[in-house]
């Protein structure tokens, strides 16, 4: 017969695998904590949404030599979410790379589908963002973006 109780240590080992758990996805970019997103939560706070490929990056430095961030220069293939001022923008994406952090390095010659706000008519995302390889994408990921994502965004997005 199967018990449907836990020990006290059990119990205790569980809550402590689901804290660490909780705590390396929390601090496994450095200084920075983002909340926890679904992706159609993500698509719809963006300014845009694009599948674009990476064809050339200009790091910029601070005067004491680190990297402030990076600029990518990118060919954007499909938009999948734009508002008017997406138009004035340039296609040059600023990542946000502060104190180390950021965006990892983005590999040239891979699409990824990115997400971000547009201010002073150029695109920003940083790593609270949706940036990832679209080859990675689920199939529901790839069907949200193309049909679904921006019918639900009256939507209040949980997680539990």
């Amino acid at each position: 017969m199967y018990s449907f109780f836990f020990s006290r240590r059990q119990k205790m080992a569980a809550v402590n695998i689901l804290v660490a758990a909780l705590l390396f996805h929390a601090v496994q970019y450095g200084d920075c904590m983002c909340e926890l997103r679904h992706p159609q939560q993500q698509y719809c706070e963006s300014d845009f949404v694009v599948l674009a490929g990476i064809l050339d990056k200009d790091v910029i430095y601070h005067k004491e030599g680190f990297p402030m961030a990076i600029h990518y220069i990118v060919n954007i293939k499909k938009v999948f979410k734009a508002g008017p001022e997406y138009e004035n923008a340039t296609k040059t994406m600023i990542i946000s790379s502060t104190s180390g952090s950021g965006v990892g390095e983005l590999e040239m010659d891979v699409n990824y589908v990115i997400t971000g706000t547009i201010m002073d008519d150029n695109l920003y995302t940083s790593i609270c963002e949706w940036v990832k390889p679209y080859h990675n994408l689920t199939k529901a990921q790839k069907n949200g973006l193309r049909f679904k994502y921006d019918s639900g965004c009256q939507c209040e997005f949980m997680f539990y």
